[in-house]
């Protein structure tokens, strides 16, 4: 199970034993210079829902680039992320990110 923190949150691909699930979250940029924008957006805008919802994690986290269906949009990709907040203990997650 791969994870790591940013800004005090954990990013977990993966299902982590004995935690607690809040609530499912996605986001993504959105298309306009989406090649100006970095995967760090999608992790910011992650973070307050986060801290929203009361967690200190966001579990089972996917995140990807997608393209736009807009075919007239010179700048067609747009960043997304997914997962579901939740409150977990980090002495918990192993101590090798793979």
């Amino acid at each position: 199970m791969y994870w790591s923190v940013y800004k005090s949150i954990f990013f977990v691909e993966g299902m982590p034993q004995n935690c607690h699930l809040i609530a499912n979250i996605s986001t993504q940029t959105d298309n306009q210079n989406c090649q100006l924008k970095s995967f760090d957006e999608v992790k910011e805008k992650m973070i307050k829902l986060v801290l929203r919802y009361g967690g200190n994690s966001i579990v089972d986290f996917e995140y990807g680039q997608k393209l736009s269906k807009r075919w007239f949009s010179r700048d067609g990709i747009a960043w997304y992320g997914s997962g579901i907040v939740a409150l977990i203990n980090p002495a918990r997650l192993p101590e090798t990110n793979d």
